[in-house]
C-alpha cells in the first residue's frame, strides 16, 4: 500500500509544481541554469500558467535572432500583477531582440501585443533586419488594452527610399487607455509610430528621438490627449514630422 501512496503523492507534486501561476523574476538566456532560453518560450509558459503577481522577465545580454512573440491577455494580469520585460543588465544596446523582414504580410512584427495590459518593455533593442523584403514592422498593437509603458528602447527597421506602409516601427489599431513611450530611439521605417486606426485616452511621448523615417515621425487619429515633450525629429528630407 505504501508504494501506491508514494506514487499518488509524486504525481500530485509533479502536477502542482508544473501548474502553478507565475510570480517574481525569471531569467532568459542561453545558460542551462536560466529559466528560459528565449522570450517566446517564457511568454508561452506565462500564457499557459497565468500570473499570481507581478512577473519580471529579465533577458541576458546577447542577440536573440528570429524573435517573434505574441502576447495576448493573460490570466491574472492587473494593475497589481504587471508584466515587465527588460534587459537584465539594463543596457538596451546589449540586449537585442531581432527578426528578419518578411516576404509576405502575414505575421509582420517582431512583437505583437494582442490585449496584454499593464506591460512594461524596458532597456531593450527590438529590430527588424534586411533591406530585401517589404514587410518590416517591429511592434504591433491590437485589441483593447491599458497601461503600456515603453522605456529606454531602441526600435529599428531598415530605412527605405520609397513609401511603404508595412514598415512602421510601432503600429496600432487598438483602443488604448494609457500609453507611454519615454527615453527611446525610433530609427528607420516608413514612420516611427502609426496609430491611424487607434483610439487613445492618453498618449505620452517624452524624451524620444525619431530618426531616418521615410515619411512621418508620428501619425495619429482619435487621440483625446497626446503629449509630446523633449523629443527630437530627424527624419528624411522628403518627410514630415507632423501628425
Amino acid at each position: 500500500m505504501k508504494p501506491l501512496v508514494l506514487l499518488i503523492f509524486s504525481v500530485l507534486f509533479f502536477h502542482n509544481s508544473h501548474s502553478q501561476c507565475l510570480n517574481g523574476t525569471y531569467i532568459i538566456g542561453p545558460d542551462p541554469s536560466d529559466d528560459y532560453p528565449t522570450l517566446d518560450s517564457a511568454v508561452n509558459h506565462l500564457i499557459a500558467q497565468g500570473m499570481c503577481s507581478t512577473v519580471a522577465l529579465k533577458i541576458k545580454n546577447g542577440t536573440y535572432s528570429n524573435t517573434q512573440v505574441e502576447i495576448p491577455e493573460i490570466t491574472g494580469n492587473s494593475a497589481t500583477s504587471q508584466l515587465i520585460i527588460e534587459s537584465l543588465s539594463g543596457s538596451a544596446s546589449s540586449t537585442v531582440l531581432s527578426r528578419s523582414t518578411n516576404l509576405s504580410a502575414g505575421d509582420n512584427y517582431a512583437i505583437s501585443l494582442e490585449g496584454i495590459k499593464h506591460l512594461s518593455l524596458k532597456n531593450l533593442t527590438i529590430k527588424r533586419t534586411s533591406l530585401s523584403n517589404n514587410y518590416a514592422r517591429v511592434i504591433a498593437i491590437s485589441d483593447t488594452t491599458n497601461s503600456l509603458f515603453f522605456e529606454n528602447l531602441i526600435i529599428s527597421t531598415p530605412s527605405y527610399a520609397y513609401s511603404n506602409w508595412d514598415r512602421h516601427l510601432v503600429t496600432s489599431n487598438a483602443t488604448i487607455d494609457t500609453f507611454h513611450i519615454t527615453g527611446s530611439t525610433l530609427n528607420g521605417g516608413q514612420s516611427g509610430i502609426s496609430a491611424w486606426a487607434s483610439t487613445f485616452n492618453y498618449f505620452l511621448i517624452l524624451d524620444c528621438t525619431f530618426e531616418y523615417q521615410y515619411q512621418y515621425g508620428i501619425v495619429t487619429s482619435n487621440t483625446n490627449n497626446i503629449e509630446i515633450s523633449q523629443s527630437d525629429f530627424n527624419i528624411q528630407s522628403n518627410a514630415s514630422n507632423g501628425n
